[in-house]
């Protein structure tokens, strides 16, 4: 247990970035405290890698990765290879280039 605290020194209330670890704290204490949903981990899991996975800017997905990295939720071949493919993929495209699939 303890305080979650948002943003660094002098952030404001209003609208500062959640620090990576004050999301994992968050992340890992949350589905532990909803009992009531068994499985909810790996819902959450399934949620975050959809959302990494069909992000439509970095920020968004980089806020996914690091849920799903704080769930701890092992991954399956075919989610590994998903992610993989399109970390491929993202940094093909920032070097103007394309991934061939197959």
């Amino acid at each position: 247990g303890g305080v979650i605290v948002r943003g660094g020194a002098g952030a404001s209330e209003g609208g500062a970035p959640w620090s990576p670890a004050a999301i994992a704290q968050l992340v890992g204490l949350l589905p532990d405290a909803m009992i009531f949903e068994p499985g909810l981990r790996e819902q959450w899991a399934d949620e975050a890698r959809r959302w990494l996975l069909r992000a439509a800017s970095f920020p968004l997905a980089a806020a996914s990765a690091r849920i799903l990295a704080a769930l701890r939720v092992p991954l399956d071949a075919e989610s590994s290879e998903a992610l993989l493919a399109a970390l491929c993929s993202s940094a093909a495209a920032a070097e103007g280039g394309t991934v061939a699939r197959g």
